[in-house]
C-alpha cells in the first residue's frame, strides 16, 4: 500500500518556523486515528535542524491508526495547487481525492479533531 492509496487524507501545509505548526503535532497524531495525515512541510532551500528533524520522527512513530508522513518541500507549486497563502493550512481530501474541508490558520485542538470526524461523516 502506498501513500496515495489512502483515502481519506489530511493534508497540512506546515511552515517549520510557525511555532502554532509544532504546536499542532499531538492534535495531528491523535487525528490520525481517523485519517492518515500528511505534513508538507515548506523548508526552502534551508535544512532542517536536528531537533526539527527529531520532532517530527516522533510525529510519524504512529503506534496505532493511519500512517503519519511528512514530506519536506521546497517548490512553491503545490501551495499554489491548493491555494495556500499561510500556515498551518488544513485540508481534508475524501476516497475520490476531492477537497473536503478546509481551515486556514490556527485551530483549536477539540474544534480541529471534531471538524475532521464531522467531514468524516463519523459524527454530526
Amino acid at each position: 500500500m502506498t501513500f496515495a492509496d489512502l483515502r481519506p487524507v489530511l493534508l497540512v501545509f506546515f511552515n517549520p518556523g510557525c511555532p502554532p505548526c509544532w504546536d499542532a503535532l499531538p492534535t495531528l497524531a491523535e487525528i490520525s486515528r481517523y485519517v492518515a495525515v500528511a505534513v508538507l512541510a515548506f523548508v526552502g532551500g534551508a535544512d532542517l535542524s536536528p531537533a526539527d528533524r527529531g520532532r517530527f520522527e516522533g510525529f510519524v512513530q504512529a503506534v496505532q491508526g493511519y500512517p503519519r508522513l511528512v514530506l519536506l518541500i521546497q517548490d512553491l507549486e503545490i501551495l499554489t495547487v491548493y491555494g495556500v497563502t499561510r500556515t498551518p493550512t488544513y485540508i481534508l481530501l475524501d476516497e475520490k481525492e476531492v477537497v473536503t474541508w478546509v481551515w486556514d490558520g490556527l485551530i483549536p485542538r477539540a474544534e480541529l479533531v471534531q471538524a475532521v470526524r464531522v467531514a468524516l461523516g463519523e459524527e454530526d
